[in-house]
């Protein structure tokens, strides 16, 4: 029990003492002083009251009878705040496991969101080639192109692997624009593989989607415009397939 608990009880029984003592005077003695008090003839003095054993013990009974009662009312009290907190403690408890339940499966999600990304795997060798802005085809991309190639061809050796070829653009320009320029860049590197003797799967144009750095609209920026090269070496079954976007 808290001390503030204690304190109030004690006023409180206190309190119900004295009333329970002054009872039994009122009671007796009241009538006879407001009497006396409203006859001329009585002077001064002092009335006195009797308090015979029976009406001690009756006074004593009604002060144990109310220091029970309090007693009991505020252990219930206690009792009905116990039980609040415990239903509290249990209520946190289950917030808690609420909560560690969604951070869980927000990391799931934010995995697979990953791994969905065109030109994010983890399971593949990747190789990105970087446009000029508008460009298709130039010096600066097939030089890239060509050590991409090399490097994809140290990756094969004598495996069974295929590409995916997949075009990004900025967000510069229209979003329409934008996509077909994707796919063009997409086939024109496409185009240089496939002629280096490298196997392709998917080639397809994605535009302004899956930003390499996130930007507002209408905003020029040299890590979105580019393809990227996914070699795969895990379908033992691929075939040598060329597919563009329409």
């Amino acid at each position: 029990m808290s001390e503030k608990t204690k304190i109030f009880g004690t006023a409180a029984l206190s309190a119900l003492l004295v009333l329970a003592a002054g009872a039994p005077l009122l009671y007796f003695g009241l009538p006879t002083i407001l009497e006396k008090a409203r006859d001329p003839s009585v002077g001064t003095s002092s009335t006195t009251i009797k308090l015979t054993p029976e009406i001690i013990e009756e006074i004593q009974t009604a002060a144990n009878r109310s220091k029970e009662e309090l007693q009991l009312n505020l252990s219930e009290s206690e009792g009905r705040q116990s039980a609040i907190l415990a239903e509290l403690q249990k209520a946190v408890v289950g917030i808690h496991a609420q909560q560690e339940d969604i951070v869980a499966k927000l990391e799931k999600l934010s995995t697979q969101e990953q791994e969905t990304v065109p030109g994010k795997r983890q399971d593949t060798y990747n190789q990105t080639i970087f446009f000029p802005m508008g460009k298709v085809s130039g010096p600066t991309i097939d030089s890239q192109i060509q050590a991409a190639i090399l490097e994809l061809r140290d990756r094969i050796d004598d495996q069974n692997c295929s590409a995916n070829v997949l075009g990004f653009s900025d967000t510069l320009g229209g979003d329409m624009a934008n996509l077909k320029l994707s796919e063009d860049r997409a086939s024109y590197v496409a185009e240089e593989l496939k002629s280096n003797g490298i196997n392709l799967d998917k080639v397809k144009g994605w535009g302004e989607r899956w930003l390499n750095v996130h930007t507002p609209d209408a905003t020029k920026n040299d890590k979105n415009r580019r393809v990227v090269i996914e070699l795969d070496c895990n379908n033992v079954d691929s075939v040598n397939l060329t597919s563009t976007s329409s």
